[in-house]
């Protein structure tokens, strides 16, 4: 579906998954990038705010829009559901609203549908829990959406380095195994995480080149524990790990589903290829990490 000179808008472009959107789209000719966040963007602005981004839309005519913009903290959704509604929710409803005007959206969703006390990989068609404000919102984001038949919808959980101030929990994980530090690991919540950079490859692959549309998970092949990945992330570094205690999801503020494995095998089929297991997700994650050491090194 590549033509000369399309415009593509990343919403949420300075996030961990809107930069590596970014870097990887760079890559392709025949694309114009613009990019749109709170700060440090081509275009700094509020996207909670409708007006200003029906405005942006009006004057940018994208070909395809990219939305990494969320509020992922569970704490602030649950204090503040007003305030992140229009970006987890309201945002969304927009572009949904739009959609007649673009080729394609992408919308990038959450993994925090279920509860369980063992491990389990979801498909797309099983029923969900709304368990808190943050799933609320993602959730009716994606029912806006999925009315659009040019809109694909990804539900994943992704690890990665975004290099803010706040660690990711991909870069908090590094930080705990090199320096041996002190830490909680949970052994009750599990996930299919998968590395920012298979991820995005596979989303452009399907939104610019394939033809999926409505709900897809991605995710790692496998469903692991807070306390496997870590564990997993020593192991292959030959680290030292022992000043851990084992710790449960239950203590944790607000409420939410702590079963979040993926199955992915409905994205397998359009890309006719397996997706990483949780070994290949720490090792693009600690490449990753080396690479942006090598590029401050080079910096200094």
């Amino acid at each position: 579906m590549l033509n000369n000179d399309l415009k593509v808008l990343i919403l949420g472009s300075t996030g961990l998954a809107g930069s590596e959107f970014k870097r990887q789209l760079k890559k392709i000719e025949g694309i114009t990038l613009i990019g749109v966040a709170r700060k440090n963007a081509e275009i700094n602005a509020d996207l909670g705010d409708a007006s200003k981004v029906k405005e942006l839309l009006s004057e940018i005519k994208p070909g395809i829009v990219i939305n990494a913009a969320a509020t992922i903290d569970i704490d602030a959704c649950e204090q503040n559901p007003e305030g992140t509604y229009k970006i987890n929710t309201g945002l969304p409803r927009l572009l949904a609203e739009k959609s007649g005007s673009f080729d394609r959206i992408l919308q990038i969703s959450t993994d925090h549908y279920h509860s369980g006390i063992e491990p389990h990989a979801f498909k797309e068609s099983e029923p969900v829990e709304l368990i808190n404000e943050y799933a609320r919102q993602k959730f009716s984001s994606e029912r806006y959406l999925l009315n659009c038949k040019n809109a694909l919808v990804l539900r994943t959980n992704i690890v990665g380095i975004r290099g803010w101030k706040h660690p990711t929990f991909g870069e908090w994980a590094l930080n705990v195994v090199d320096g041996n530090r002190r830490c909680s690991l949970f052994n009750d919540f599990w996930t299919s995480g998968i590395d920012v950079g298979t991820f995005v490859k596979h989303a452009i692959n399907q939104t610019i080149f394939g033809n999926a549309s409505g709900l897809f998970n991605i995710g790692s092949r496998d469903v692991y524990s807070k306390l496997d990945f870590v564990l997993e992330i020593a192991r292959q570094k030959n680290k030292r790990l022992d000043n851990y205690s084992v710790a449960s999801f239950k203590n944790l503020k607000t409420k939410r589903a702590n079963s979040l494995g993926l199955d992915s095998s409905l994205m397998e089929n359009y890309l006719e290829s397996k997706l990483p297991p949780m070994e290949t997700v720490v090792k693009n994650l600690i490449y990753s990490q080396s690479e942006r050491t090598h590029e401050v090194q080079n910096r200094i």
